[in-house]
């Protein structure tokens, strides 16, 4: 597991954070909805505790369902949740604890939808803590590294965001760092840059500052992260 530093009462880390990803989102990767909430589900679960999502929407959309997909999704859709307030609705609202059984029945349905055509679409908050057999806790900072707020809106276009960022409490000098964040790019559901990127390192004269990474902190991102983005 990589370990946490510490200068004093602060901890170096990364943080994330794409200026349209406040506002407008991040593109989902893959493009396909239906690809992108498999892709997600498994990043979820290997990075983050268990989720509490809410406002968690299932949407069944028949535009271009040229493999006729649609019907026979709301078909076991109604059997396993049950049927809608109205008979053509397309639409299923639950509460947090319905989120394992709503995946369940998205990752059961093995679509392979031709493109454009996205059958289903999914949308919810939830706040991110990362695992402790992924990342440690921060040696400070606490309030600032738990819990990050993650939207999700995978409907037409798609796109996931995450408004204050994601901060990494990893340290950029650490051999395990970079190796980490290239994995966790190449499972993120959506494409990351390097150019989102901030470090927060000690500057000349020893202070702890947030600032984009040059030299041999870029150049290692690149690396790990250029293929990715």
């Amino acid at each position: 597991m990589l370990q946490p530093a510490s200068l004093g009462n602060v901890t170096p880390m990364f943080s994330y954070r794409p200026p349209k990803g406040s506002c407008w989102g991040c593109a989902i990767r893959p493009r396909s909805a239906v690809k992108a909430i498999e892709k997600m589900h498994a990043f979820l679960n290997t990075y983050f505790e268990p989720i509490r999502p809410e406002g968690l929407t299932l949407n069944l959309n028949p535009y271009l369902d040229k493999d006729h997909d649609v019907p026979k999704l709301k078909a076991r859709a109604d059997q396993v949740f049950g049927r809608t307030g109205r008979p053509d609705s397309l639409d299923w609202v639950f509460g947090p604890d319905d989120f394992g059984r709503v995946m369940e029945f998205i990752l059961e349905s093995k679509l392979n939808p031709k493109a454009p055509a996205d059958p289903i679409w999914l949308s919810f908050t939830c706040r991110l803590n990362w695992k402790d057999s992924i990342l440690p806790k921060a040696v400070a900072d606490e309030e600032m590294v738990a819990a990050p707020l993650f939207i999700v809106n995978l409907s037409s276009g798609g796109s996931i965001m995450f408004p204050a960022g994601i901060y990494i409490p990893i340290p950029p000098d650490q051999p395990g760092t970079y190796e980490f964040l290239g994995q966790f790019s190449a499972d993120a559901p959506f494409k990351m840059s390097v150019k989102h990127f901030q470090a927060r390192i000690p500057n000349s004269r020893g202070t702890m500052v947030w600032k984009k990474p040059d030299g041999q902190i870029a150049m290692r991102l690149n690396e790990a992260i250029g293929s990715h983005g």
